[in-house]
């Protein structure tokens, strides 16, 4: 039988006995796994350990676990990815979110462009996803979401090599040497021409999926795929 695997954010490295106490993952154990005492779950927080408990007490207030055993995580991504993704609609960017927890993105910024859909994002709702997505996809931690910037703002603070995807932009044959990368990825309209001569100042260099026409999604969960596999 499946075993589920949720985060909890709290340190318990050294307990043997853990009170979670009204959190969301109290209704879900009680409401949707309908979990009863003497059932097993593991849990993790970040730390890069999972911890396999079994369920003492489960109420409508609290849950009681006893600590049974602790594993080191070996799910870490193969580099650390920093996405900057341009706005756009709700769904298809808590679907970027979403995926790109599942297949290893480390960080999430959200860009606005000169072109983008939306001004702002929920991000209370879009961190329930990103813990979901982690939970399933079995990492060690999870990504940091970041607030909404500018591109302008996003640039001032960079420090680590980074890419732009530009349809334009020379056939991505990036090695990814890099331990670290960041990849911007453009919105519906692309890039404005104002945008990409910015890149060029900071000597970030285009580069493209090929010469089909992707959304931005599909852009942004392609080429963080292949920054976490080459």
């Amino acid at each position: 039988m499946r075993i589920h695997r949720f985060f909890i954010d709290s340190s318990f490295a050294s307990k043997k006995t853990l009170d979670i106490e009204n959190t969301d993952t109290l209704n879900q154990w009680r409401n949707v796994f309908r979990f009863k005492a003497g059932e097993r779950v593991v849990l993790f927080n970040g730390s890069g350990f999972d911890f396999l408990c079994e369920i003492s007490v489960l109420t409508k207030q609290n849950a009681v676990l006893s600590v049974l055993s602790s594993q080191k995580n070996i799910v870490i991504p193969k580099r650390e990815v920093w996405l900057y993704s341009s706005l756009i609609k709700k769904d298809k960017f808590e679907w970027v979110v979403e995926k790109g927890t599942e297949i290893g993105v480390s960080h999430f910024v959200p860009v606005i462009s000169e072109r983008s859909e939306k001004k702002n994002l929920n991000l209370e709702r879009l961190k329930r996803i990103l813990v979901e997505a982690a939970e399933q996809s079995g990492h060690a931690v999870l990504p940091t979401l970041h607030p909404v910037v500018s591109l302008k703002e996003a640039l001032e603070t960079l420090s680590v090599p980074a890419i732009f995807f530009d349809a334009a932009g020379a056939v991505f044959t990036h090695s990814a040497s890099e331990n670290t990368v960041a990849v911007f990825i453009g919105p519906e309209g692309g890039w404005s021409e104002k945008e990409k001569e910015i890149f060029g100042e900071k000597n970030i260099p285009s580069l493209s999926l090929g010469t089909m026409t992707l959304k931005s999604e599909t852009a942004a969960l392609a080429a963080a795929s292949l920054l976490l596999i080459v």
